[in-house]
């Protein structure tokens, strides 16, 4: 029943709302057997702000900004059944 102080400020972010919210181009390959592939993406941000990343792999990633390592987490994304679901992480 006690009130507690006011929590720093947070960002919480949804789903795609509309399906052509999206105006980014997919990363990916045209088709074979690739036991390792490495994916690389060249862009250049002009407005400084909130810049959201997300990624989808059938394996796990690492992923690099200008040389620096992006998160601190190892294996991403978690385990899951490539059959039935991929997950995305976003950065």
């Amino acid at each position: 029943g006690k009130t507690s102080d006011w929590s720093p400020v947070q960002r919480f972010a949804v789903g795609i709302v509309a399906k052509d919210y999206l105006k980014g181009a997919y990363i990916g390959l045209g088709g074979g057997d690739v036991r390792s592939p490495l994916l690389r993406k060249s862009f250049v941000v002009n407005e400084r702000g909130v810049t959201f990343l997300h990624v989808n792999s059938l394996g796990y990633h690492e992923i690099y900004i200008n040389g620096k390592k992006v998160g601190e987490d190892v294996l991403s994304p978690a385990v899951s059944q490539l059959n039935k679901r991929s997950l995305v992480v976003t950065y």
